[in-house]
């Protein structure tokens, strides 16, 4: 029984019959009107190509964690003209693992209490505004105060 699945050929035939069962069972879902799937993702589940499966994977992630499309992401980069929306420093669009962008990734910000999407951020903006959302408005006038209190004073003799 073992050597039947060691053959290379059958594994192929069993691979492509289940990726055509779930296929199936998307196209099913998203026709009985299921938001599960975000819109036009038939034809990205109907491709068995490698590397549409980190495309598939980063549409349902983007979808079901801000209900975005990969298309909306893509219209807010062109808009902040490829670069973080606070810094501006420059972002690279699908770097890296789709739930964990590489360093200098895109990340897509959105506000915690609703879950409305604000923008895409770089790595650094993104952990700082996480922070910021979690402290009062006392704790950001403290924290200004801070970085105030430890600039160097300016030079007199420029």
């Amino acid at each position: 029984m073992r050597a039947v699945y060691a053959d290379p050929a059958h594994r192929k035939r069993v691979s492509a019959s289940l990726h055509r069962r779930h296929v199936r069972r998307i196209q099913a879902e998203i026709a009985a009107g299921t938001e599960r799937y975000p819109p036009g993702f038939a034809v990205l589940a109907a491709s068995s190509r490698p590397e549409d499966a980190k495309r598939r994977g980063y549409a349902l992630y983007l979808w079901r964690r801000f209900r975005v499309t990969v298309e909306d992401v893509a219209r807010l980069y062109d808009d902040q003209d490829r670069r973080c929306g606070w810094c501006r420093k420059s972002i690279t669009f699908g770097a890296g693992h789709y739930k964990r962008p590489a360093r200098w990734g895109v990340f897509v910000d959105h506000d915690h209490r609703d879950g409305h999407v604000r923008g895409l951020l770089c790595n650094r903006c993104n952990r700082f505004v996480g922070i910021v959302e979690r402290v009062d408005g006392l704790g950001l006038v403290r924290l200004v105060l801070y970085v105030q209190r430890s600039d160097p004073p300016p030079d007199d003799a420029a």
